[in-house]
């Protein structure tokens, strides 16, 4: 990949700057930052395909990446989706570079929706078996959390079970 417009105005600004010096190690960090995402949301996205947190001793994946890679299940969530994402759809590199540049400035979050429109627009509107599955899904997800959590009433678990069977039916297949 190719160095983008922030990372060669780093890169200029350490030429600049003593190497060494706070300031420098600043932007050395960012520098490496600003490319190291990427490749870190690509092998947690390989990790959690491939199961191998289960390997080395975790139970779930948000365990390992809490505890072994020290960061929020939130973040590592959001490293490989993105990573996903730019796997799936294949962004073309120049696209890729803008928006990632935008989503790690300060740009406001309707721009860079804006520039990730073309790519985040469905082919075609999923059928309703699709969605009765992804409700499913969401229920059930719902469901498990609410027995996981302390303190919730049992009558409010099973509504929420409840919910999982009544789309249940819903699927035609």
């Amino acid at each position: 990949m190719t160095e983008s417009k922030a990372q060669k105005a780093i890169v200029d600004k350490m030429n600049a700057i003593e190497p060494g010096t706070e300031r420098w190690e600043a932007l050395n960090v960012a520098r490496r930052f600003k490319t190291s995402w990427v490749e870190l949301g690509g092998k947690l996205f390989e990790i959690r395909k491939k199961k191998l947190f289960e390997e080395w001793g975790f139970g779930k994946f948000d365990d390992y990446s809490q505890n072994e890679i020290k960061i929020k299940p939130r973040t590592a969530a959001k490293l490989t989706a993105s990573y996903g994402f730019l796997k799936k759809e294949e962004v073309p590199e120049a696209e890729y570079t803008k928006i990632k540049d935008m989503a790690l400035a300060d740009f406001p979050v309707a721009d860079v929706r804006k520039e990730l429109k073309p790519y985040l627009a469905p082919k075609e509107p999923p059928t309703a078996d699709q969605l009765f599955r992804r409700f499913v899904a969401q229920a059930t997800r719902l469901a498990e959390g609410l027995a996981a959590a302390k303190g919730v009433p049992a009558v409010i678990i099973d509504r929420a079970l409840s919910l999982v069977d009544d789309l249940r039916v819903l699927i035609k297949n």
